[in-house]
């Protein structure tokens, strides 16, 4: 079983993961906010506007997606998903 450190760093792992979503979110609402303030096209800005409101909604599911495969992964590195009486050497000779 993971310790909480290890748990926590694993989380942290997932967050680190999202960063690039949550960075093109706030560049989409940054030039939503300029289009509207030079008064550019307003059709623009709704759309930015809801691409970045579609990340916000995606980011759980990255965060959730991603912790799980780093915790799959770990779990794999300490053997605990392969028994030791069965090995994939004996299968493959």
């Amino acid at each position: 079983m993971l310790g909480v450190s290890e748990g926590l760093q694993s989380l942290r792992e997932a967050m680190i993961w999202t960063l690039p979503c949550v960075l093109i979110g706030a560049i989409f609402i940054a030039t939503a906010y300029l289009v509207e303030v030079l008064g550019l096209n307003a059709d623009l800005a709704l759309t930015l506007k809801g691409l970045s409101g579609s990340l916000s909604r995606l980011t759980p599911v990255i965060v959730a997606s991603f912790l799980a495969y780093i915790l799959s992964v770990k779990k794999g590195k300490k053997g605990s998903f392969v028994s030791n009486e069965f090995s994939f050497n004996k299968v493959v000779r």
